[in-house]
């Protein structure tokens, strides 16, 4: 895959978007910082993911 205005491969895009997505779900998800934070925005409880 290329960048149609830059002419460069998108190899290294997809690699750092899965890369920082992997912490994200490794990392954020099972402290429950997002089930609080979803919580917080709707401003009622919600079903555990």
């Amino acid at each position: 895959m290329k960048f149609r205005h830059t002419n460069r491969p998108g190899f290294l895009l997809g690699m750092v978007d899965f890369f920082t997505a992997g912490l994200f779900f490794l990392i954020y998800m099972p402290r429950g910082g997002l089930q609080a934070e979803l919580e917080f925005i709707l401003g009622h409880p919600v079903l555990p993911y």
